[in-house]
C-alpha cells in the first residue's frame, strides 16, 4: 500500500486548467481561439459584402454606416471577451477545502481512497481511465477531462514516482 499527503494549492489548479486546455485543444474540441476566428470571419464577411453591395448596385459607400457597423462589431468583441473571462474565472475552485486542500491518498490493489477533512472518496482501479505525466503532475483521468491531480512534489522521489506510476498503468483500465 502507498500512502501520499498531497497539498493541492492554486499553482497547481493553474497548471491543471493549462494541461486541460491543451488536452482540449489536441482533441480539436471548440475553443476560444475557434470562437475568435469565426468573429473575425464575420467581420471580414461583413466588409466584403459591404463593398460588394456599393460596387454593384451603384450606391456610394456610406461611411457612416461603416463606422456604426465596426462599432457594433468592436462591441459584440469586448462583450465576447468579458463573458470569456467571467466564464473562465467561474471555472476556478471554491474555497471549501474540495479542490485546493491538503489530502491524503490511500493507494492499494483494489482502489484509491482519497480523504480530505470534510470528505472521502474511493475509486475502484477501473474507474481510471487515462494516466497522463508532465513534468509537474500526474494525472489520472475519470473521464475526457476530469481527473485526479497529484503533484510530483507529493512523491518524494523519482523512485516512488516510477512505483506510483506502475501500479497506476498496472491496475488501471487505461491503455
Amino acid at each position: 500500500m502507498l500512502e501520499l499527503d498531497v497539498d493541492l494549492d492554486q499553482s497547481d489548479w493553474n497548471a491543471t486548467k493549462q494541461f486541460i486546455q491543451k488536452r482540449l485543444l489536441a482533441a480539436k474540441h471548440p475553443t476560444t481561439s475557434a470562437d475568435i476566428l469565426r468573429f473575425v470571419l464575420l467581420v471580414v464577411a461583413t466588409t466584403i459584402v459591404l463593398l460588394f453591395y456599393s460596387y454593384f448596385f451603384d450606391e456610394p459607400f456610406s461611411w457612416a454606416s461603416g463606422v456604426v457597423a465596426f462599432v457594433i462589431f468592436i462591441f459584440i468583441g469586448i462583450d465576447f471577451i468579458y463573458k470569456e473571462q467571467r466564464k473562465a474565472k467561474y471555472l476556478d475552485p471554491l474555497d471549501n477545502g474540495l479542490i485546493l486542500a491538503r489530502k491524503h491518498y490511500s493507494v492499494d490493489e483494489n482502489r484509491i481512497v482519497i480523504t480530505g477533512d470534510h470528505f472521502g472518496i474511493e475509486l475502484d482501479w477501473k474507474l481510471i481511465l487515462d494516466i497522463v505525466e508532465t513534468e509537474t503532475h500526474i494525472y489520472l483521468f475519470v473521464d475526457k477531462v476530469d481527473s485526479l491531480v497529484l503533484p510530483k512534489r507529493s512523491l518524494d522521489d523519482e523512485k516512488k514516482v516510477l512505483e506510483f506510476l506502475k501500479t497506476c498503468h498496472r491496475k488501471s483500465g487505461s491503455h
